[in-house]
This record gives C-alpha cells, structure tokens and sequence, in this order.
C-alpha cells in the first residue's frame, strides 16, 4: 500500500562554514545530499536532500521523514551558533501531481504569518 509523494530540501548559505555543517549533518543523517555547488555571483553555496523514494507510509518513507524533521529541527538553531542558512522543504509529484505540491518548512524568516 502506500502511494508516492516526493519530499526534498534545498539548503543555501552565503557563508561556506554553514553550508558545509549543513551538508555535513545531512551526511551524518545518511540522507545522500548532492555535492556541495557554488552560484555564479555573492559565493552562495548550495546542496539538495533528494527525496527519499519511498511510498508514504513504508518504512523507508518514515526514516526519511524522521531525517529531514530532524535536519530542520538542526537548522532552526543553527543561526545561534552563527551558521546563517536559507532553506526550504517542499513536497511535490508523486500519484497526485499538484495535489500534493506545497512548501512543507521554510528559514523561519520566509514563512509568512
């Protein structure tokens, strides 16, 4: 059972330590960031959480989703200890393309209230 719905992180700093902690927690949650990429102008680095390509509801689905609750959780924080970080969670794709499309968790800063 189960059906498909794609969860994915996109992670951008200006500042190289933060990106590489960032991608380094990602690492240590075995989530299986791309490579570290650089911007074309203002040395903004960036990584991407792919999604897990688990059904919803498996197993596999579930650890995803405990991992990036967890790198979120991580990244929340992060900017007290002066790791400044843009990211943003989205959901999209899957059995019911638009349907499922929304941003699941964004820098605190860019959610609207």
């Amino acid at each position: 059972m189960g059906y498909m719905m794609h969860h994915a992180i996109v992670v951008t700093s200006w500042k190289p330590e933060a990106v590489e902690a960032a991608h380094a927690m990602a690492t240590q949650l075995d989530m299986k960031p791309s490579p570290i990429v650089s911007s074309g102008t203002n040395g903004y680095r960036s990584f991407l959480v792919p999604p897990d390509g688990s059904k919803e509801g498996w197993h596999q689905s579930d650890v995803g989703d405990a991992c990036r609750a967890q790198l979120v959780a991580w990244m929340m924080t992060a900017g007290d200890d002066g790791l400044w970080l843009d990211w943003i969670e989205v959901c999209f794709g899957g059995d019911e393309p638009g349907a499922n499309t929304r941003i699941i968790s964004a820098t605190p800063e860019w959610v609207e209230s």
